[in-house]
């Protein structure tokens, strides 16, 4: 279950950008970018946007980790500034008419920063178990056999990361990183592409 950082429930500091679109600056595009007390944005808006002069707003929510867990599909709405949350919510769910109007991300239980499934917006890929999945695997022999046609790796580093990502129809691609970070090589599933 996806928990919320507290200081979410309240708007923290607002950024707004102005884009003149006019040398005499009467017209321009304007953002307004909210945070939530801790440096994380919560919400964005557009305002203004739409033919009819509404405003977009986007939800971003957070784990209890602080990373992003949820991207709510945007929303048109007659506010210019702060929307909130349940209000963007019940918005997205009634303006796309779907209970899962957004991206939902889950992470490796292990490795906190890594994505594990990400699902893309609608309840047809949610309650379906459609997602793009990633998992990973450490090597710190000094050698691996790829899962591919049986390629065989050397490094004298000695460490390596595969990161296997499997699609919603489930085609999988496969990329090895060294002990650096640096990408060895990339397998789309038909063919390899090497990094020297």
């Amino acid at each position: 279950m996806q928990a919320l950082s507290h200081a979410q429930t309240n708007h923290g500091a607002c950024i707004v950008q102005k884009t003149y679109t006019s040398p005499d600056t009467t017209h321009f595009v304007e953002s307004r970018v909210y945070g939530n007390g801790l440096g994380d944005i919560v919400e964005e808006v557009q305002v203004g946007v739409t033919p009819s002069k509404n405003s977009l707003v986007v939800l971003k929510e957070l784990d209890s980790f602080r990373r992003p867990s949820k991207a709510w599909l945007p929303v048109t709405t007659s506010t210019k500034g702060f929307t909130a949350l349940d209000a963007v919510k019940a918005s997205s769910q009634s303006q796309y008419d779907d209970s899962k109007a957004y991206t939902l991300t889950n992470y490796n239980p292990i490795h906190s920063d890594m994505e594990s499934d990400v699902y893309k917006p609608g309840f047809g890929w949610h309650d379906n178990s459609k997602c793009v999945n990633h998992k990973y695997t450490f090597s710190g022999g000094v050698s691996f056999e790829s899962p591919f046609e049986g390629v065989l790796f050397r490094s004298t580093s000695g460490a390596f990361v595969l990161h296997y990502t499997t699609n919603e129809d489930g085609h999988i691609q496969t990329e090895a990183f060294n002990s650096k970070g640096k990408k060895i090589w990339t397998s789309p599933g038909a063919g390899k592409t090497y990094y020297v």
